[in-house]
């Protein structure tokens, strides 16, 4: 049951269920595409507008893009995950980073140059994978 419906620029249905449920398409006919854009606008007003989550349902394939992946947007310079001690906690703290060089941070926000995957746990343990400086042949 859709308590609200909004169509026009684009989309084809927006629905809020009594559940709380948000379901947004790009098109409600049976077997077409269907795309949903989670963005923002841009900090300058002239470029695109950047991506967040991207939802697309297709033939064969049900897709989540996070932070890019659409010509129309501007990809994002960093992936961060949060977590909270409990549930009353505000902000959170980071706990995982994708940067834009593609490294993975988990623990830490400030990689070694040579390191791909830093991870580093409560005891202060590091494990890192380096790129060597030597070919790969």
């Amino acid at each position: 049951m859709a308590l609200t419906k909004i169509t026009g620029k684009g989309i084809d249905d927006i629905d809020v269920s009594v559940a709380g449920e948000l379901e947004v398409s790009s098109a409600t006919s049976d077997a077409t595409d269907k795309r949903a854009f989670f963005v923002t606008k841009h900090y300058t007003n002239s470029e695109e507008d950047a991506a967040g989550v991207i939802l697309q349902s297709a033939d064969g394939d049900n897709l989540v893009d996070i932070g890019g992946g659409q010509s129309a947007y501007n990809a994002v310079t960093k992936v961060r995950f949060y977590t909270a001690a409990n549930a009353t906690t505000t902000t959170g703290t980071e706990r995982m980073r994708v940067n834009s060089s593609g490294n993975l941070l988990v623990g830490t926000a400030t990689p070694n140059d040579t390191e791909r995957l830093s991870v580093l746990t409560a005891t202060d343990v590091a494990i890192s994978t380096r790129v060597s400086s030597a070919s790969n042949s």
